[in-house]
């Protein structure tokens, strides 16, 4: 991490300082050495004398055969070691660097231990970072006023500072709204954008609206999921996730109902094909579909099933575009009427109605001829459109199909 030289100047007068109260605090105990112009500048070791509150008993057994335990009584105990150096960012940025010697630790507990005191520093880190933070003043990011620290916060993970007013509002109003994917730093020059922890979110926008937030949020990831689906129970609606290795089988973890990945209903076999409510619709997808998207069509409703429904449903297109091209709808019965020969003037023998077959419009059947003479028609003068010569006198022929 870089670090202003200002910082390099405080971090070397507070070692400094460490130094000479090491030295006033432990004077026997403590040594070190002081490396000019290298880093780490001090390296040392301090000895920690152990005594005991009380005196601890200790046994010696003998061999397999003893009976004799041989006690001991130990007040005090060989002393610890800590051996150290101070980094050059030591103590504004880095902690320092140490390790224990014991000879009557194990080896583990040398780490637990040592581990226990790098906590103890970072704590204390962060405690004096959160003063001086308190003690300063910042200009929020949202609302561009100057507010005093302790009426801001700021974000762990890329350390932008705003109001506490302004963050709280912002990140409530995209919980409110389901937009938690966007709950993130707002300062539109944020290169990092990663997700709060839910530590702190709770300290902005408090428990329950974290909680809110926190159950959005696996919502979400959850509906993201392909392999995940909700029990179709209305009293339960638990989220079940697929095992990728059952094809269509689901099972409710929550109230063991097991019913079909596909149709939602209740498990039908896995021989047994899907029901299909709306035959036309799942066609058209599926004729509409790449290979990876069929082949999930054909294990949901059956192979077999699919290649007949397909093929009645093109042969029905077939004569749907035939019956568009050929014939005329009585605007009454909506019968498809084909004409043979003869005018445009029709009579449906279903319903006895009169009507145009070029525009399929009903006519006065007391002057159907007026429609057309009509200008404001396309029909007029078209009573003839399309009439063969040799059929004239069978102008008003048709059949019914």
């Amino acid at each position: 991490m870089l670090y202003s030289t200002e910082d390099c100047q405080e971090c070397q007068i507070k070692q400094e300082n460490e130094i000479l109260a090491l030295e006033a605090i432990y004077p026997q105990d403590f040594t070190y050495t002081e490396n000019h112009g290298n880093s780490p500048r001090y390296q040392g070791s301090l000895t920690i004398r152990i005594s005991t509150p009380h005196e601890i008993m200790i046994y010696f057994t003998g061999g397999k055969n003893s009976t004799n335990d041989l006690p001991l009584k130990v007040r005090y105990l060989p002393p610890v070691k800590i051996i150290f150096s101070m980094p050059s960012d030591y103590p504004i940025e880095e902690s320092l660097h140490f390790e224990l010697e014991c000879c009557w630790m194990r080896c583990e507990w040398i780490r637990l231990l040592e581990e226990e005191l790098l906590k103890i520093w970072e704590e204390e880190r962060d405690a004096a970072k959160n003063q001086d933070f308190i003690n300063d003043h910042f200009t929020c990011g949202i609302c561009l006023e100057e507010k005093h620290g302790d009426k801001c916060y700021r974000i762990n993970s890329c350390q932008h500072v705003f109001c506490q007013i302004c963050l709280r509002e912002y990140f409530e109003i995209l919980i409110r709204e389901g937009s938690v994917i966007q709950v993130k730093c707002p300062d539109l020059g944020c290169k990092l954008q990663n997700k709060l922890t839910k530590e702190e979110m709770s300290e902005i926008v408090g428990p329950e609206m974290s909680q809110r937030y926190v159950d959005l949020l696996e919502k979400q990831k959850l509906e993201t999921d392909p392999l995940v689906t909700y029990c179709p129970r209305k009293v339960c609606q638990a989220p079940v996730k697929k095992d990728s290795s059952v094809e269509k089988l689901c099972v409710c973890t929550k109230c063991t109902f097991a019913f079909c990945w596909f149709c939602q209903r209740t498990w039908h076999g896995v021989g047994v094909p899907c029901a299909i409510s709306n035959i036309k619709k799942v066609v058209q997808e599926y004729m509409a579909a790449d290979e990876a998207t069929k082949s999930m069509f054909e294990l949901r409703y059956g192979t077999k099933n699919i290649e007949k429904l397909v093929k009645d449903a093109q042969e029905e297109m077939e004569t749907d575009k035939w019956k568009k091209s050929n014939t005329q709808k009585c605007p009454q019965c909506e019968a498809a009427i084909e004409k043979s020969m003869g005018c445009n003037h029709m009579l449906c023998t279903r319903c006895q109605t009169h009507f145009c077959y070029l525009c399929g419009n009903w006519v006065d059947p007391k002057e159907p001829y007026r429609h057309f003479n009509n200008v404001n028609t396309s029909c007029n003068q078209r009573l003839f459109d399309g009439v063969n010569v040799d059929d004239f006198e069978l102008a008003d022929d048709f059949i019914l199909v």
